[in-house]
């Protein structure tokens, strides 16, 4: 099933994307829509636009769902956490650092915690495993599977860690292809004003790692890029409580998002022509 791409009229330039139990919610960066379609690749609604008012959307990095199917979707453009029903409707705006660019709205966080109701509860120390990499070089990409472990995977290393409900690190892998975490680069550059700024980045030569993550059963798929010719198209399979490398495959083009639906992948393509792919998932790799 596909939704979007040459005869898709409901996607222009779809950026995230996630899904909850039926439902896949896609965030549209052309008209700065939230968008949720059901299996079969029916809108069922579309909310937002561009903006900074109630309900608008400025520069969103990630979209999540809650274990009750609602929406979270960070926004650091407008420094806020939009909370939307998996109806359509909205519900809450919980306000942000504006460096936030992932969110996790379950019982356990990454750095920082929030309650249901949007109040930061606690934070978590970085973990041991990651001491000796800068907060831009360990940038995660998580997805929390059915059990409450999660899969968190790197930006820009090939690490894979599964965390468990409670925070502590249940397992560690350096993953199919070793990736280091880079050093962080660091320039001076001057603003409009003439003052002289200091600017923090990732090596420029640094090797994208994970693209996205996505719990399927009781494994963590792994969209990477690497090195390799068939960069963006690789699907890497783990195990989600012990992180065991438990084989891999491809998809047919470059992706940039995955999101289980069930027992199927949605996988989320970036060409000239934007689409979104239901694929039955297979037992093994």
């Amino acid at each position: 099933m596909r939704i979007g791409g040459v005869r898709g009229e409901y996607l222009v330039q779809p950026q995230l994307l996630v899904a909850f139990g039926s439902t896949i919610f896609v965030f549209d960066d052309a008209d700065r829509r939230l968008k949720a379609f059901s299996s079969a690749g029916q809108l069922l609604w579309s909310m937002g636009g561009p903006g900074a008012g109630p309900w608008e959307f400025k520069r969103p990095t990630d979209i999540e769902t809650a274990p009750n199917g609602d929406v979270w979707v960070a926004d650091p453009g407008n420094a806020r956490i939009s909370v939307i029903r998996s109806d359509g409707r909205p519900t809450r705006m919980i306000e942000m650092r504006s460096q936030t660019t992932r969110v996790i709205p379950l019982a356990w966080p990454f750095f920082a915690r929030y309650d249901a109701q949007g109040q930061l509860v606690s934070g978590l120390p970085p973990p041991a495993e990651l001491e000796h990499a800068s907060a831009l070089a360990a940038e995660p990409v998580v997805m929390v599977g059915p059990t409450g472990d999660a899969a968190v995977a790197f930006r820009w290393s090939g690490t894979l860690m599964i965390v468990g409900s409670d925070g502590a690190v249940r397992a560690t892998t350096v993953g199919v292809e070793p990736i280091p975490f880079p050093e962080t680069k660091s320039y001076k550059i001057k603003d409009r004003g003439g003052r002289e700024l200091l600017v923090f980045r990732t090596d420029p030569k640094a090797t994208w790692a994970a693209y996205s993550v996505a719990a399927m059963q009781d494994r963590a798929v792994v969209l990477f890029r690497g090195r390799t010719e068939s960069a963006g198209r690789i699907l890497d399979l783990y195990a989600l409580r012990t992180a065991t490398y438990l084989g891999s495959m491809l998809v047919p083009e470059a992706a940039s998002r995955i999101a289980a639906i069930g027992n199927d992948l949605a996988v989320l393509y970036g060409d000239t022509k934007p689409h979104v792919d239901v694929m039955r998932w297979h037992s093994r790799p």
